[in-house]
């Protein structure tokens, strides 16, 4: 069952469960039990610690520990006659569904099990939303805060996604004008009359306000002396600036705040007529600091070259793979190793992925994405 490996950090566990006293076919004798009875063996663990989803280890209950495990024993409560009390489990079943709610309680959170349905973070309707499941599973980001720097031709696309995905709060930072050819770049049909001129950010809160409720636009450029805002106002970031400084220290910030983002570079080049288009996506997890070695250098060639063609197609995809490495962090989609780095090649159609703690890719693929 999915849980936090440490803070921030997605991963699975199998879930082991002592035996009841009464059943003389399931009662073994497991050394993990430690003499105690219905107990839970939780594997498949990280330095044998679980967490939740405010980044709390788990304390209650431990009674042993080793490098993949973590034995835990809650006892079950009943009420009787105005008054608690403690009883033992009937079966090995009760005791694993037991154990099974309690950790994947920590998983989704306080606000999913609160037994409370938060409203939908937007001005309208949307049928269906009170469907159990479906409810579980948006809770996953329901307190989210997400910031995007950057709301050029992927930013604008990450902004669309993010809008329609549930999160608490969205704030975007641009201080660039609405140019010509961004109306071919961004989401929607801007009305040219209306916003060739106009800051982007107004563009972002103007128009998904209209649907989203909470919805913040901010015409600055993030610099040293105001990165700290970015940080106030968010729990997650996307990073889709094209100058090379202002993309690491925007990304230096966030890593030492200890806010995960997930930072996107394209390199579009003209080859005889053609265009050969690679692009990277970088997941930067809490503590983990390698993604320096992997974030997008986009060479003065591929940024000339970006500047003159309009690729909806392709900034659509890179903010689509950026959206999923979010909801991977987050719980809501699964994965089986912690990606830190997607390349993307559109002439050989071929996507290379990096995991977390693994070999760097060749230098190569790193220069010319």
């Amino acid at each position: 069952m999915p849980c936090f490996l440490a803070p921030n950090v997605v991963g699975e566990c199998h879930i082991w469960v002592g035996t009841a006293s009464n059943s003389d076919e399931l009662e073994v004798n497991h050394k993990w039990q430690n003499n105690a009875l219905h107990t839970a063996n939780v594997r498949g663990l990280s330095d044998g610690r679980l967490f939740d989803r405010s980044g709390n280890e788990l304390t209650n209950g431990v009674i042993g520990r080793d490098h993949y495990s973590l034995v835990i024993s809650i006892k079950l409560k009943d009420h009787e006659y105005e008054r608690e009390y403690e009883r033992e489990y009937e079966n090995a079943w009760e005791a694993l569904n037991n154990y099974v709610k309690h950790i994947y309680a920590l998983f989704l959170g306080p606000s999913a099990t609160s037994g409370e349905v938060a409203p939908r973070p937007y001005t309208f309707d949307v049928r269906g939303d009170q469907m159990p499941e479906a409810v579980e599973w948006r809770s996953l980001v329901a307190q989210e805060r997400v910031a995007i720097v950057g709301l050029g031709g992927v930013g604008a696309w990450i902004a669309d996604f993010v809008v329609k995905s549930d999160p608490q709060e969205v704030h975007g930072w641009d201080y660039d004008c609405i140019e010509p050819k961004n109306i071919l770049r961004m989401p929607g049909g801007l009305d040219p009359n209306v916003w060739i001129g106009r800051p982007k950010a107004d563009w972002f809160q103007e128009n998904y306000s209209l649907i989203h409720t909470n919805v913040h636009g901010y015409n600055v450029k993030v610099l040293p002396e105001n990165v700290q805002e970015v940080i106030e106002k968010s729990t997650f970031a996307f990073v889709a600036v094209d100058d090379a400084d202002d993309r690491i220290m925007v990304c230096d910030t966030l890593a030492n705040a200890g806010i995960p983002f997930v930072v996107v570079g394209i390199s579009p080049v003209r080859k005889d007529k053609r265009v050969n288009v690679s692009m990277r996506i970088v997941t930067a997890h809490v503590g983990v600091p390698s993604w320096k070695e992997a974030i997008p250098r986009v060479g003065r060639a591929g940024q000339d070259d970006y500047g003159s063609l309009d690729l909806p197609d392709v900034y659509s995809m890179a903010a689509g793979w950026a959206i999923q490495s979010w909801r991977k962090i987050r719980g809501q989609f699964c994965q089986k190793k912690r990606e830190e780095c997607l390349v993307y090649r559109a002439s050989e159609q071929s996507l290379i992925v990096r995991e977390v703690d693994s070999a760097f890719l060749e230098t190569e693929e790193a220069e010319d994405s």
